[in-house]
Formats: structure tokens, sequence, C-alpha cells
């Protein structure tokens, strides 16, 4: 839910332990700031980067160049995107480990969302199934946000 809440809903961590602090449990931004770091490190990131090698082995990859403006110019309208909103949820990182944690976290997220899945399921469940460097890529691409039957058990509900 800490993945799902900061970096789709864009709420900051500080944010989340007030909002906890509000149902009468104590949970602090370190431990879930802990979390995040600790569900990247273990298997969020072998997932990541099988996402990067898939990458890597198409001939060509896309990309959406359209520019962004990010400040205020006379006579042209903002249009920031979604991830220059995100940003300011994990722009502020204390360490090295927790940026690069914020940075797998996001992109799995909007992988994710990107592919019309809850990201609160998806996450879930990516989590119950614990991928390892030593899973086979065949394993691995059961878990991809595109596979059918991960988005027949994670798809948003409408």
């Amino acid at each position: 839910m800490t993945v799902q809440v900061k970096y789709v809903n864009g709420m900051p961590l500080y944010r989340q332990e007030k909002d906890w602090l509000q149902y009468g449990f104590e949970l602090s931004r370190a431990t879930m700031a802990n979390w995040v770091i600790e569900c990247t490190d273990k298997y969020l990131r072998v997932l990541y980067e099988f996402y990067h090698r898939l990458l890597l082995s198409i001939e060509f990859a896309m990309a959406d160049e359209s520019p962004i403006q990010v400040l205020k110019e006379e006579e042209r309208e903002a249009t920031a995107k979604s991830y220059v909103i995100g940003r300011k949820g994990w722009l502020f990182s204390d360490s090295p480990e927790g940026a690069e944690a914020s940075a797998i976290s996001y992109s799995i997220a909007e992988t994710a969302l990107a592919n019309g899945l809850n990201v609160y399921k998806y996450i879930t469940y990516v989590l119950e199934k614990r991928p390892t460097e030593e899973m086979a890529d065949s394993e691995l691409e059961k878990l991809l946000p595109w596979n059918d039957k991960v988005f027949e058990i994670c798809k948003i509900e409408r």
C-alpha cells in the first residue's frame, strides 16, 4: 500500500505517517522507507532488470518526446505530465538506496498503470511471488503487467 499511495497518489511518506496517526497507528516514515527499499532490493529490482533486458532485446525502442513546460512562460499553456507531478513525491531521498528504490518502484507502478492494472493488486501479486535472480525468464514473464493472467488478477475494476 505504501508504494501505491506514494507513487500513484503522490503522497510523500511524511504525509502517510500523519495519515496513519489519524487512525491511531504509529508508523514512521523511516519504517515505510525501509519497507520500500527492502522490497525493491529483494524483489522489484529483479522485475525491473527483466524489463530492461526485454527493452534491450528489441531492435528499436520508441519514446514520447513531447515537450513539457515546467516553468510558467507567457502565452504558453502549462502541460505537466504525471511523472513531473509524481516526481515531487520522491524528490527528497535521504540516501542513494532510497532514490534508486523510488525510481524503480515508480517505474513499476507507472508500467502497471499503463497496462490497466490496479497498482496495489499488482505490487501485492509480485511480492507474493517473490521474484529472484534465480528465476528463469519464462517465470519472470508470468509476472509482467501485460501478461493475460496478471491482467485478469490485477486489472482495474470499473
